[in-house]
């Protein structure tokens, strides 16, 4: 389907919006078409849209309510954004027994075990990933950053250039074992890792951000805001987690993807006027969420 491509080239080649309208319009002619739903709702959550991408998967349930890629991918998006692990493992329970080597399902379980320490269990998950595609550069990435948590530096950089070696572009390696060196309180190792991806890809805007909100959690407030402004100026659609004091919150559009209108508000810079940039709180032990800085996404649904 025409509408189809153009969408999925479109969100490949940042083309956000076109993307957008694109994927309305082709379940608009073709509701069935359950993988163009899934790919929707992954943009929403890359362009943090997540309430948005859960509403999409309803909507691919309701075609499809055993849809196994829809469920891992429900999945994905619980665990970005509230976290309940019984709602997590419902849906990743529900994709892996109809699809026992659902890729996305093991990763996200993998990210679960990780994230509790499970080293040991984590390793053997993505290597189920493995087994089916031994170049899954993402399952690699999280294997090199259980080796980085246990402070094994030898298989560290083997699983760096393992995956490099599949994609010498593949910069979100970094951004990955980024999340779980703040999830740990290694701010300075974070800042590290993100200013890696974007050595790699000087246009990585979301690790520009991480590295931002690194230094933020550090106090370093000018480095902070320093990074946070070069995210901002090429991903507009970057959802808020550092909050701007006194500024003045839906009096004027936002960067936002909607799925009822056929026009996107075109984004506008946050205001900072005086104070500091307060960064959110992460409880001890809790997963710090991989949203960035510079907007605070306004989400609006069809209606």
């Amino acid at each position: 389907m025409q509408t189809y491509q153009l969408a999925i080239a479109a969100r490949y080649t940042s083309q956000y919006q076109l993307a957008n309208d694109a994927f309305r319009e082709t379940l608009k002619l073709r509701p069935q078409e359950t993988d163009a739903g899934i790919e929707w709702a992954e943009l929403f959550l890359e362009k943090y849209a997540a309430q948005l991408a859960e509403q999409t998967l309803e909507e691919v349930f309701k075609v499809n309510p055993n849809d196994p890629d829809a469920h891992a991918a429900m999945a994905q998006v619980i665990v970005e954004t509230r976290y309940e692990l019984s709602a997590v493992r419902h849906h990743l329970d529900a994709a892996l027994a109809v699809n026992p080597r659902n890729a996305r399902a093991f990763k996200v379980r993998g990210s679960i075990e990780i994230d509790q320490n499970q080293w040991d269990a984590a390793n053997k998950t993505l290597d189920a990933v493995l087994a089916v595609n031994k170049d899954d550069v993402e399952a690699i990435a999280m294997k090199a950053t259980v080796a980085w948590l246990r402070d094994d530096t030898k298989t560290y950089q083997a699983e760096v250039a393992r995956a490099l070696a599949v994609d010498p572009a593949y910069a979100e390696l970094y951004r990955i074992v980024a999340r779980s060196a703040v999830r740990e309180h290694r701010y300075v190792e974070a800042i590290e890792l993100e200013k890696q991806a974007v050595k790699l890809k000087p246009d990585f805007y979301e690790a520009m951000a991480g590295a931002g909100l690194g230094y933020l959690r550090l106090g370093m407030e000018k480095e902070g805001i320093d990074w946070l402004d070069r995210s901002w100026a090429g991903d507009q659609y970057k959802r808020a987690d550092v909050q701007y004091p006194h500024a003045v919150q839906g009096d004027h559009p936002q960067g936002v993807l909607v799925r009822g209108q056929q026009e996107l508000p075109d984004p506008l810079p946050p205001r900072r006027e005086g104070g500091a940039v307060a960064l959110p709180r992460a409880d001890d032990g809790a997963r710090v969420r991989r949203h960035g800085p510079a907007l605070r996404l306004q989400a609006q649904d069809a209606g």
